[in-house]
């Protein structure tokens, strides 16, 4: 007997929820695209943008514009004379032949860290020996790879320093 009032009770309570909801929406039908005709609005509206609208911001790259390399710091902080100083970037020339295939590689797949090694290591050779030329390019570009990692500031780097070494290898080789 139980059970029946229950199921009544259920019923009653479905009935009158049923007819609150027909009350409810009859003061407040649902509006659809179907019932009422609107203008499409602007916002629902995806603009399609050409790649010659796209602006990509101007960057800054390096400048080529560095003294000529200068082996007097090897002859001056060494105690090199011209002759051993000379020899010394002979030896900076090779390592530089040897290690930019790997560095123009690590640029061309982007590899920020091998980039940072390499440049790191030329940067070094290069500074302990002279100024200017390849070793501010070198300065400059490994400063930027620590921080940056725009591909085409990066490439623009690598450009000088084939720039300038090959003035070094015009000069001392």
């Amino acid at each position: 007997m139980t059970l029946s009032i229950y199921l009544i009770i259920i019923v009653l309570l479905l009935v009158t929820v049923s007819f609150i909801y027909l009350l409810v929406r009859k003061k407040h039908p649902r509006e659809t695209l179907s019932c009422k005709k609107q203008e499409p609005s602007s916002l629902h509206i995806q603009p399609i943008i050409t790649p010659a609208e796209i602006k990509i911001p101007p960057i800054e790259l390096p400048s080529k514009i560095y003294k000529p390399f200068s082996n007097a710091r090897a002859v001056d902080l060494l105690g090199l004379s011209q002759e051993e100083a000379d020899m010394f970037i002979g030896e900076l020339i090779e390592q530089f032949n040897s290690e930019l295939p790997a560095l123009e590689e690590a640029v061309q797949q982007k590899n920020h860290a091998r980039i940072e090694t390499i440049s790191h290591s030329l940067k070094g050779s290069s500074t302990s020996l002279g100024t200017g030329g390849v070793s501010d390019v070198l300065i400059d570009f490994n400063t930027y790879v620590k921080t940056g990692n725009d591909s085409r500031i990066i490439e623009a780097h690598l450009e000088n320093l084939k720039h300038y070494l090959i003035d070094l290898k015009r000069v001392f080789g």
